[in-house]
């Protein structure tokens, strides 16, 4: 794992499992993970993360995300 991004993970270990745990006490219904989707994008984008939202078919509420971060190469 690159070092940037593992010393992210230790830093952030404590509210990457409060996270999880949040998502995991919202339980959703299989393609409709709006509150899971919604939560972990606010989450990356308080980190500087590009976050963008979309819905995936057939659903038509926003259940998906890409959340890209840095500049040339790589980009995670």
């Amino acid at each position: 794992m690159n070092v940037t991004a593992e010393k992210w993970f230790e830093d952030n270990q404590a509210k990457i499992e409060k996270l999880a745990e949040d998502i995991f006490e919202h339980p959703e219904v299989s393609g409709e993970e709006e509150y899971a989707c919604r939560t972990t994008a606010d989450f990356m984008e308080q980190f500087g993360f590009d976050v963008k939202r979309f819905a995936v078919p057939p659903a038509t509420v926003e259940n998906g995300m890409i959340a890209r971060w840095g500049r040339g190469r790589p980009v995670i």
